[in-house]
């Protein structure tokens, strides 16, 4: 199961790719749900998407959905701020965001989903957040300029693909708490040449 889930997400990611080439034009919608008590925010005029409120972000992908309801906007989303009383980020959340450049997660996000920020062209880096305890497949998959990596001491699990094809990725620092890390999880780091374990 798990296992087709994961072709699923290759598959789509392969799919926002090229649509990712087609002129888009922004939604009407730019504002709604995206979790029992969490609500989504875009401003044009700056390129932010805000996620605020508590608990959980409704998995889209698993659902009769194709789509997050953001997903019209996301070639002019630039930032993307997630407040804290958010758990976790689901699939594919900010997939094909290429022009994206800037993230802020807070320590209540404890899951980031399977392909959360695949093919993030222009995230540079990131702050994972301590409180993280898993990373899944193919999370920054094809986020070719993300440069460093720092591994909070609250992660266990490091998804499959979870950093594929990052080409400029040189650093990473896990932690000793790291207990699993996934198949391929740097394949193609082709200038990956520093890996510390802190507490080791």
């Amino acid at each position: 199961m798990k296992s087709c889930f994961n072709k699923i997400i290759s598959v789509l990611l392969v799919l926002i790719m090229l649509v990712s080439a087609v002129p888009l034009t922004v939604s009407a919608a730019t504002s709604g749900m995206c979790g029992d008590n969490l609500y989504w925010s875009f401003d044009e005029a700056t390129g932010e998407l805000t996620i605020s409120g508590t608990g959980a972000m409704y998995e889209y992908y698993l659902d009769d959905n194709l789509s997050t309801p953001w997903y019209e906007c996301r070639r002019y989303i630039k930032s993307v701020t997630v407040l804290e009383g958010v758990t976790s980020i689901c699939s594919l959340a900010f997939a094909g965001c290429e022009y994206l450049s800037s993230v802020l997660i807070p320590d209540s996000v404890t899951t980031l989903g399977d392909g959360a920020f695949g093919c993030c062209f222009n995230l540079k880096s990131i702050i994972l957040p301590e409180g993280l305890t898993e990373i899944g497949t193919q999370a920054f998959y094809y986020c070719y300029k993300l440069r460093s990596i720092i591994i909070p001491s609250s992660v266990t699990t490091i998804g499959m693909y979870c950093f594929a094809i990052c080409l400029d990725l040189t650093s990473v620092t896990f932690s000793k708490n790291v207990t699993s890390i996934g198949y391929g999880a740097f394949e193609d780091c082709s200038y990956l040449c520093n890996v510390y374990f802190e507490g080791l």
